[in-house]
């Protein structure tokens, strides 16, 4: 008699081609959670035409940037830390395809089987300079502010997120 034997499906990662790149330098990431809402806020990575090569700092309330922000529809879970973009290689989604300062969706993932048995919901991984982000939710959208700080962008989900109750 021969058995078969099915094999389990193997973790794919996809890159998320809407959501625009982070900063590499300063994305300074805030996730905003509580019960029924989570979202992300980001800069985004900003190319300046006459920038003359100088460094500039940039913290949560500088203005002028472009805010990118992540809303997740009904999240089940997330986590924010390790790793880095020096460890991303240590993540285990990192030989399929996982890469430092990037927006994924992760498919077949032990951590989605777990979570999200029995329902349609997904895996998002955002990896940034220094920490990953993961979020098992049904869907996300996604909104850039020009000209705003990442502090300012946070007030206006959160002014949002007081509006809708």
């Amino acid at each position: 008699m021969m058995r078969m034997f099915s094999r389990k499906p193997q973790p794919a990662i996809k890159e998320l081609q809407d959501v625009p790149q982070c900063s590499i330098g300063a994305p300074l990431p805030i996730v905003l959670a509580e019960e029924h809402h989570l979202a992300l806020v980001y800069l985004a990575e900003s190319f300046e035409r006459d920038w003359d090569g100088v460094p500039r700092l940039v913290g949560l309330d500088t203005g002028r940037e472009a805010a990118i922000t992540i809303r997740f529809q009904r999240p089940r879970l997330h986590k924010l830390g390790p790793p880095n973009e020096e460890g991303i290689s240590t993540h285990p989604l990192a030989r399929h395809g996982l890469q430092a300062h990037g927006a994924f969706e992760a498919y077949n993932t032990e951590l989605l089987q777990k979570v999200a048995r029995m329902t349609a919901h997904r895996h998002f991984v955002f990896s940034f300079r220094d920490s990953t982000l993961e979020v098992i939710a049904k869907d996300y959208s996604v909104e850039k502010t020009d000209n705003t700080s990442v502090l300012a962008a946070a007030g206006a989900v959160l002014d949002s997120w007081s509006e809708s109750q």
